[in-house]
């Protein structure tokens, strides 16, 4: 049988000239092993900096999908290169699930930069991620010494969100069975008996959950200096305490900071499942107003912080 290669190729990448990008499936070595990767580009005159997507940990990953591929393409359309990817352990990467941990989605996201640099004509780059992604950019972008990090509500405390997530797990089986499963009604005990729990299906090691519960992000910066941008998705109207001694340590450091508040009844549910299904049996994306204001909002602070760093004139 002959297998038309030019055709399987083509495949692989497309080009939508009414919005101004092409994009294109990658599958770069990042922390050692194989992974898949898309490059969201523009088809016009393109910018010096460079955006790497850090996706959430867990089941996060998939529930914010949509909002990380709208932001790639919007700032695609604008004329910045973007690049998104699976850190190993989740889609097709290499590694087997429930091994990745901070350190490796961390890892991760340093490779992607890197291969950011490899097929594009950027000069540099910036990290942007939500919830654990969030984290992970501002993680990536210190260690790697990265332009910017965009982070919308960034996890801040590695312990109160591995647990929350537990919690909200239980809560989910309880409501889709009548009642949790057996094995994880105790969490706690399932991690010391059994060496693993399930969290929404994404199976957790001892280590990895031990590894998440130290993650404190403030403390875990030292030396970024550069663009950021925290736009915290609540239901109030005020920044809480926790986020404002994230917006200080990044002050301290000598960086930029921009704050934005964007208020949201369900802002609770960011990062959950995001689609419904009605009386009539349509399926309703119940963030996709929020996912619009986060990815316009990332857009302007983009616009605004490749110009200030273009001209010399930031920080």
């Amino acid at each position: 049988m002959t297998v038309n290669t030019a055709l399987l190729q083509s495949l692989g990448s497309y080009e939508d000239i009414g919005s101004g990008l092409a994009e294109r499936f990658l599958t770069p070595l990042l922390g050692g092993g194989q992974s898949v990767a898309v490059l969201s580009r523009p088809l016009g005159q393109a910018r010096q900096t460079g955006w790497v997507l850090c996706h959430s940990f867990g089941a996060e990953q998939i529930n914010l999908q949509p909002l990380e591929v709208m932001t790639a393409r919007l700032l695609a359309a604008r004329g910045f290169a973007v690049l998104r990817f699976h850190s190993q352990g989740y889609g097709d990467s290499e590694w087997p699930t429930g091994r990745s941990d901070t350190g490796s989605h961390v890892r991760d996201a340093v490779d992607a930069a890197e291969v950011l640099l490899e097929t594009t004509d950027v000069s540099g780059f910036g990290f942007i991620g939500g919830r654990f992604g969030g984290a992970v950019a501002a993680l990536a972008g210190d260690l790697r010494g990265a332009r910017a990090i965009g982070m919308w509500n960034p996890v801040l405390d590695g312990g109160r969100y591995i647990r929350a997530l537990v919690r909200l797990s239980l809560v989910t089986e309880m409501a889709g069975r009548g009642r949790p499963r057996t094995t994880a009604r105790h969490p706690r005990r399932d991690l010391r008996e059994r060496g693993q729990l399930e969290i929404d299906g994404f199976p957790i090691s001892r280590e990895v959950f031990q590894n998440i519960t130290d993650l404190d992000l403030v403390r875990s910066l030292s030396r970024f200096s550069g663009e950021s941008l925290v736009a915290q998705v609540s239901p109030t109207a005020s920044i809480r305490p926790d986020v404002e001694r994230l917006i200080d340590r990044l002050a301290e450091l000598g960086g930029r900071c921009t704050t934005e508040l964007i208020p949201d009844p369900e802002a609770r549910t960011f990062g959950r499942p995001r689609y419904r299904t009605s009386a009539s049996g349509r399926k309703t994306d119940t963030q996709a107003t929020l996912s619009s204001r986060l990815a316009l909002t990332t857009l302007r602070w983009c616009l605004a912080a490749d110009e200030r760093l273009s001209s010399g004139a930031s920080a």
